[in-house]
């Protein structure tokens, strides 16, 4: 297990009752600290501020340390709601499995933790409302938790983080402070709006680009087509900080509703299919396709530019906006970037987005 989730899992479990005990590195020539509590801010992304108390190094070294997140020593109830997307390598959903178990060690301890589970792909393809972690839901919540299904296609983060936050809304037992959404994904997505995965994808968005370059004219929504709207990759370097991204870009937002069409799950539209005459260049007419009769129901390729969003970029865009509502809302949030791209240097932009979530608010990590 990487040394950043297992941070993500103790900051996790840490504020979920309060407080942990985890085994740490000793980082000072005193084998002791005074029992006094001293204020430390965490390392890695905005980890909440903590206190903590340590004893004797041991023989290799190591210290034990108590994590303490301001909360007393009474057994809390909390909810955590683990938002998965459904092309999650199963490393990372074994990953996801680990913080499930060490939540439900705390859970042995007499706290009362309910956890739900949202899969995602186009829409919600799998989901699990809050339950109460025990024994006896044991094997039902990780079942969800380590649900894969690799046939399905296309990315819908957004509706993924919809549902989430949904399930902590619905719950008003539980104190805003003691609910908390864990985000996994690799960030490589082109959707939003709400959808189940039986629908036929009338509810979700996304904004489909021209391209008359390759002999085939063809109207294309994808991850893919980013790098025709921006062509210095440079811009890429601008999701390491997603807050400021999301600041600079908002008129991302009025320009999305102008250009967003719905996907009814259907990525590409090509020429010869709907018999639009072709080598027309930039005066191809798509008219006769009935959802791209209206203005502005797609980005000709004159426009595509760094002033135009992709459906990429739309798709963070949400998430992003998205983010900012659940940290209103009071609740917590983790999110963990699937490094199955971009430890191969593709899609930096998409990693780089959802590590730096923690800059809107929680905690963000990638291995």
């Amino acid at each position: 297990m990487g040394a950043r989730i297992k941070r993500l899992i103790s900051s996790l479990c840490a504020l979920v009752v309060g407080a942990a005990i985890v085994a740490m590195p000793a980082v000072a020539e005193s084998p002791t600290e005074n029992a006094e509590d001293i204020n430390t801010t965490g390392s890695v992304n905005n980890v909440p501020e903590i206190s903590k108390i340590a004893t004797d190094l041991d023989k290799d070294g190591n210290t034990i340390v108590s994590l303490g997140i301001g909360a007393d020593e009474e057994k809390t109830a909390s909810d955590v709601v683990f938002v998965l997307d459904k092309s999650a390598s199963t490393d990372i959903r074994e990953e996801a499995a680990n913080m499930l178990a060490e939540l439900q060690k705390q859970s042995e301890e007499g706290n009362i933790i309910k956890v739900g589970v949202v899969n995602f792909e186009t829409g919600i393809l799998d989901s699990l409302e809050l339950t109460e972690l025990n024994d006896d839901n044991w094997n039902t919540i990780s079942k969800h938790v380590i649900f894969h299904e690799a046939d399905s296609s296309g990315t819908n983060i957004p509706a993924g983080i919809a549902a989430g936050k949904a399930m902590l809304d619905a719950d008003t037992a539980v104190k805003e402070e003691n609910k908390h959404l864990v985000l996994v994904t690799d960030g490589v997505g082109y959707l939003w709006g709400n959808a189940d995965s039986a629908d036929d994808g009338s509810n979700v968005y996304t904004i489909y680009s021209e391209n008359v370059s390759n002999g085939e004219e063809n109207l294309y929504a994808s991850h893919e087509t980013i790098d025709w709207h921006h062509k210095d990759a440079s811009y890429y370097d601008e999701f390491s900080n997603i807050a400021r991204w999301y600041e600079n870009h908002s008129e991302y937002g009025e320009l999305i509703a102008k250009y967003q069409n719905t996907f009814d799950r259907q990525a590409q539209y090509k020429a010869s299919d709907y018999k639009v005459v072709q080598h027309m260049g930039q005066e191809t007419d798509w008219d006769v396709i009935e959802k791209f009769s209206r203005e502005n129901s797609y980005v000709p390729v004159e426009k595509q530019n760094d002033s135009v969003p992709s459906a990429a970029d739309g798709a963070i865009y949400k998430v992003a906006e998205l983010w900012k509502g659940i940290k209103d809302a009071g609740y917590n949030t983790y999110a963990y970037e699937d490094p199955r791209y971009s430890q191969n240097g593709q899609y930096v932009w998409a990693a780089n987005a959802i590590s730096s979530l923690w800059t809107i608010g929680g905690y963000s990590s990638t291995p």
